[in-house]
């Protein structure tokens, strides 16, 4: 403990600490260079919370730079509460401050605080703004009430909470009758602060110093933990929420309305929460929280709850619903008019809601649609119709359900209630070829009364159609979007013509982003319609920069064939592998160029090895929606990896819609058709990858071929540097055992990292047996190299493919969604967790030639559908068809 000088200081900074070692200097440093003057004017109390690491050892070394400054305490484990109550009673500031030992201050804070509260001293509380670091880069949500140093009076500003004590700094004297409450976990700080602020009902705030608030990488830190059964809900109800009501009304008697907005803020992401039923381990637990739950939403205004900012809209709905336990349905057939409400109020106007279309195209003489319905209305109450008008005649077609549980397209459930459901749907009507038609869409509710609604439409930025841009034209018809209904003609070059200048026109006065741009390119499409309506264009691309995949060799194939196609390679001019598509064709097109926007407005089909739209469709980042009736061509996905995991949360029909999805194991095709993706079966095609044509098992070098794929919870560098993943990599490639051998026996490992991994290469500590490469291809890798190391990579099927060991490094968790590949029952080689089992392995693996097991080459066999070198062939034949 640190000499006790009875000394008053401007500021006492209690820091709890606990295993807090990795960030405590940093921590500390930030109040010790404070431009106030440290040694003269602040107080810095540590309170080690009996961590078991370093961090006593670190504040015993600060203690003893500053005697006169710092307090240690020590103390056993009872949490940051009771550490900030100990540390209170040695505080001898003016001012106090509870600043967290992972957490820093801006050298400015003290001065500036210290400045207001002498200006302001009708007030107990200063805030300052808090910006989340490390694991997370933003403004806290509430930062916007940081616009200029203010007293914020919350009778009038009410929508202004401050929940965090540690970006607060508070009155000695108004601490004096209060203490932090122990039987809380992460709310204890919000819990008094308040009640301080309580007392005048304001506080202070000023914008230029700041509260780093660490957002730890490897989530550790105590407002990342996940307090088990009550302690995570009904014991925060308890003893935050309802301690502060009842707090208000022994000072006040009542609950003011900040205390109430306050709540209402914090207890939106407990309604969001993810698996509320999981949390409890009884029924009478739950029924517990129930009770504690509705008796806080009981003294909340409906009207503060309906207009709170921060609330969304579906759980504003919510809160009201639970509030007055009520919700019922009002229909109104004769006025096609469907209410949900609750009491009075109106949770959905069914028939104000909107139906948004992902997908509008005319293939094989149907018109196609596909889109989506929101509401809190049961899916099973509910039908989406489209009925037909033609030669006056109505013909109706029902709209099938279609369900994709791997998106953010499902049923929302709050606290254990479903409330929020999706409609996902697929159309399809039949165009006959000369037909001309007007088709309207309907939503028919089927209650006690049936209620048909005609909703409005809105159209996804990716749809082929839209509100400015509301025509497009294929097989010889017009498909057109006027006054909420879909009509179809056929195509005249007048009615073209016409068609054009209405969306030009409806372009023009949008004065969307853009739009002088678009109808530049429009005006020379127009133009060059004659001469292009008769050309097939083929557009092959794999990456923007790189062209080494499937794209690259279909290509190569597909030039040879004299079919009167014009096709083209997509690639940007500094590319690195331009020279490479060059000696194969001169038909290049640099990529975002303008006749690469031309090209693909008049192309029968973009065929990538990638479904970015960012990477296929020129026009993404310049309003695409402005072009939506002009890009039509048909996007066939050659895969760029085989697909092992479940991929539906991403390649899903409704976002891509592709024409072709190209497979080449009856696995992976059964999973892609029997899966969540929702294609049918003539898109999905098992025909072999056109990359595999080319590989090659019989040349090898003395090399290691390491090619670790991405972890994509990885944000930053921060978190890279402190996952296991990172950990697990570089411990493997420095292993002492390994790299002797492989010296010894001239090998070396080639590393291949993936794109996602380029930024933070420098991380890694790389003997001269390591070489990192970005120039070889991969083609060349997987045919030169002796033997491949990976984790989840789906490069290993092309290395299993030429039959070739392979080794699996599972040292670290995965964050894709388990698919049909099972690596263990199915995998052609050992998958190993340990580092030292994995170097054993390899060395063993090197010292038998390198040789694929039997028991894996079976394996081999047995998944892979061709082995012919006939994949371009194939491909190319079904494309030329279809």
């Amino acid at each position: 403990m640190g000499k006790n000088t009875n000394k008053e200081f401007e500021f006492s900074i209690i820091m709890a600490t606990y295993n807090s070692q990795r960030y405590l200097c940093e921590s500390i440093d930030s109040i010790i260079k404070q431009n106030i003057g440290f040694e003269n004017n602040v107080q810095l109390i540590l309170v080690d919370d009996g961590s078991t690491d370093n961090s006593n050892e670190i504040c015993l070394m600060y203690q003893k730079e500053y005697p006169n400054n710092i307090v240690l305490i020590s103390k056993d484990n009872e949490g940051p509460a009771s550490a900030r109550n100990e540390g209170l009673k040695y505080a001898s500031g003016k001012y106090i401050n509870f600043l967290d030992s992972d957490d820093i201050l801006s050298l400015n804070s003290l001065k500036d605080v210290r400045k207001f509260f002498i200006k302001n001293k009708e007030i107990d509380v200063v805030a300052i703004p808090m910006e989340i670091f490390d694991g997370e880069e933003k403004e806290h949500d509430l930062n916007f009430k940081f616009e200029k140093n203010k007293v914020i009076d919350l009778k009038k500003e009410f929508n202004s909470p401050q929940l965090h004590i540690s970006s607060s700094f508070v009155r000695k004297e108004s601490l004096n009758n209060y203490k932090f409450e122990t039987n809380l976990i992460n709310m204890e700080g919000a819990l008094l602060i308040n009640k301080i602020i309580l007392n005048k009902q304001k506080y202070g705030v000023i914008k230029s110093p700041q509260y780093f608030f660490r957002k730890r990488p490897d989530n550790s830190s105590i407002m990342d933990i996940s307090p088990k059964s009550k302690r995570a809900f009904t014991e925060k109800i308890k003893n935050f929420y309802l301690n502060l009501i009842e707090f208000s009304f022994s000072t006040k008697g009542s609950v003011p309305k900040f205390i109430k907005y306050l709540i209402l803020y914090d207890l939106n992401d407990m309604v969001k929460s993810k698996n509320f039923r999981n949390i409890f381990d009884t029924e009478s637990e739950i029924d517990e929280f129930w009770k504690y739950f509705l008796e806080v939403l009981s003294y909340m205004d409906e009207e503060l709850i309906n207009n709170h900012e921060f609330i969304d809209n579906d759980i504003k709905s919510f809160l009201i619903f639970l509030k007055n336990n009520d919700f019922h349905i009002i229909e109104r057939p004769k006025r096609n008019k469907l209410f949900l409400k609750s009491n009075e109020y109106i949770i959905n106007k069914l028939h104000n809601h909107k139906i948004r279309f992902d997908i509008v195209e005319l293939k094989n003489n149907k018109l196609l649609l596909s889109g989506l319905f929101v509401s809190n209305c049961y899916p099973d109450l509910l039908q989406i119709k489209a009925i037909k008008r033609h030669n006056g005649k109505n013909s109706e077609y029902i709209a099938k359900y279609v369900d994709y549980p791997t998106t953010y397209r499902k049923t929302s459930n709050y606290l254990g209630i479903d409330w929020k459901f999706f409609y996902n749907f697929d159309l399809s009507i039949d165009i006959g070829d000369y037909e001309e038609s007007e088709i309207k869409i309907q939503l028919v509710y089927e209650g006690i009364e049936k209620v048909v609604m005609y909703p409005k439409i809105k159209f996804r930025p990716y749809t082929n159609i839209s509100d400015l841009s509301n025509y497009f034209y294929c097989d010889n018809k017009i498909v057109k979007f006027q006054n909420k209904r879909f009509y179809i003609f056929n195509l005249t070059k007048e009615l073209l013509l016409k068609s054009e200048l209405k969306s030009s026109y409806n372009i023009f006065v949008s004065m969307e982003e853009f739009f002088l741009q678009s109808l530049f390119i429009r005006l020379i499409c127009l133009l060059l319609h004659p001469i292009f309506k008769n050309k097939k264009i083929w557009l092959f691309m794999d990456r923007p920069d790189v062209a080494d995949d499937n794209a690259k060799h279909l290509f190569e194939y597909s030039v040879k064939q004299n079919d009167n196609i014009k096709k083209y390679f997509i690639i940007d001019k500094n590319s690195k592998d331009y020279s490479k598509i060059s000696k194969i064709s001169k038909n290049i097109i640099h990529f975002g160029s303008l006749k690469h926007k031309i090209y693909y407005i008049f192309s029968d089909k973009i065929i990538s090895s990638h479904v970015n739209h960012e990477w296929l469709n020129p026009f993404y980042y310049i309003n695409q929606k402005l072009y939506s009736g002009l890009t039509t061509t048909k996007k066939c996905f050659l895969q760029h990896g085989v697909i092992k995991d479940d991929l539906s949360d991403w390649l899903r029909k409704f976002y891509h819609n592709l024409h072709l999805f190209l497979t080449l194991s009856e696995y992976e095709k059964d999973s892609i058709i029997n899966g969540n993706y929702n294609y049918d079966d003539e898109v999905v095609q098992l025909l072999g990858l056109p990359r595999y044509d080319k590989l090659k098992g019989n040349n090898t070098k003395k090399e290691i071929l390491f090619m670790p794929t991405w972890r994509k919870y990885l944000k930053n560098e921060s978190q890279f540097k402190n996952s296991d993943y990172f950990i697990s990599l570089n411990n493997f490639l420095n292993n002492e055992k390994l790299i002797k051998f492989l010296k010894e026996n001239d090998y070396k490992i080639i590393f291949k990292p993936h794109y996602d991994l380029l930024p933070y290469l420098d991380l890694f500590n790389l003997s001269s047996q390591v070489q990192i490469t970005m120039e070889r291809s991969y083609q060349d890798l997987i045919n030169n190299s002796s033997l491949m190391i990976t984790d989840y990579s789906s490069v290993f099927f092309d290395y299993a493919y030429v039959k070739k060991p392979i080794f699996y490094y599972h040292a670290s968790e995965y964050h894709y969604i388990k698919g049909y590949f099972d690596y263990e029952t199915m995998g052609f080689g050992d998958v190993i967790d340990n580092e030292y089992e994995l170097v054993d392995k390899v060395i063993n693996c090197i010292q038998n030639n390198c040789i694929m097991e039997e028991k894996y080459k079976k394996r081999v066999s047995d998944f892979f559908e061709f082995n012919d070198k006939n994949n371009c062939k194939r491909v190319y034949e079904w494309l030329y068809s279809h």
